[in-house]
């Protein structure tokens, strides 16, 4: 059965290798999949378990990424969960060592997809996965120091979309807990351009009990599109202005994709109640 979450990092120079991937499943096995997922969870009502056997094949997500570590994280955590099974993730980035991928490096690898048609690891038929039209192809990047080279590479997509945060991933984060940028913004008025996405992480461990934790923090993902989505604000040319980004577009899509908003919720439901009981226990 094929894996719901790929994961590669480049070897070497991050622009040679290519990322290891599966064959697309068939409609049956992703309809076989859903179905023992569901009823996995035991609590749910019949008809969950009943799901129908002609469910199309699951739509590629290619997510080409310059952070490799909360990224990872988050989007490995919400690929594991049943209501995402609909939605085959495969996730890019670069070995921990490298500091990530540069967004010379995401556009190489977003421009070859495009141009070929296909994802290659390789010369045998079962290492190509030809690009469908309900596939995605989503570069992740942080404004950090490279604004300037974003701009341009965001002006040459096609075929593809890039998903800027600025000054990080982690202001996607913060949005699952505040519904305004003020607290950071008081706290980090004044710091060097460079400087801002080290101290954003820093300020999140402070602002946040215990710290941001991707691998839960994807169910709060309903309340960071809505905190993300009405703090966003874009210059003249689309790009995200300080403390906005565009992570809300890319998180939507995955959610409607996934097309399972009530066993999300179910979920969420269900691990509120789980830590509910965890603090009465240590309380």
């Amino acid at each position: 059965m094929d894996a719901l979450f790929n994961f590669q990092y480049e070897k070497g120079e991050p622009s040679q290798g290519e990322p290891q991937l599966s064959p697309r499943p068939s409609s049956e096995d992703v309809a076989e999949e859903v179905r023992e997922a569901l009823a996995d969870e035991g609590s749910l009502p019949e008809e969950y378990v009943k799901a129908p056997s002609t469910l199309s094949p699951r739509p590629l997500f290619y997510v080409i990424s310059e952070g490799e570590k909360r990224e990872r994280q988050y989007l490995e955590a919400f690929a594991k969960e049943p209501f995402s099974r609909r939605v085959h993730l495969v996730f890019v980035s670069a070995e921990p060592t490298k500091g990530g991928l540069r967004p010379q490096h995401q556009y190489q690898k977003a421009e070859e997809a495009v141009q070929k048609g296909i994802i290659s690891i390789g010369e045998a038929e079962d290492d190509i996965h030809e690009l469908e039209v309900n596939d995605r192809i989503y570069l992740l990047a942080d404004v950090d120091a490279s604004e300037q080279q974003l701009r341009g590479y965001i002006k040459k997509a096609k075929g593809y979309q890039w998903i800027v945060s600025n000054p990080a991933f982690e202001i996607w984060l913060y949005y699952a807990y505040f519904d305004s940028p003020s607290e950071v913004q008081q706290k980090l008025h004044g710091c060097l351009p460079r400087k801002r996405s080290k101290m954003l992480k820093t300020l999140l461990g402070s602002l946040i009990p215990g710290g941001v934790k991707p691998k839960k923090d994807y169910l709060r993902i309903k309340t960071a599109i809505s905190n993300a989505s009405k703090n966003y604000k874009e210059d003249p040319e689309g790009f995200p202005e300080l403390y906005s980004t565009q992570m809300f577009r890319f998180a939507q899509d995955l959610l409607d994709t996934a097309g399972d908003d009530e066993m999300l919720e179910r979920v969420i439901e269900a691990n509120s109640l789980k830590a509910k009981r965890e603090q009465e226990r240590y309380s």
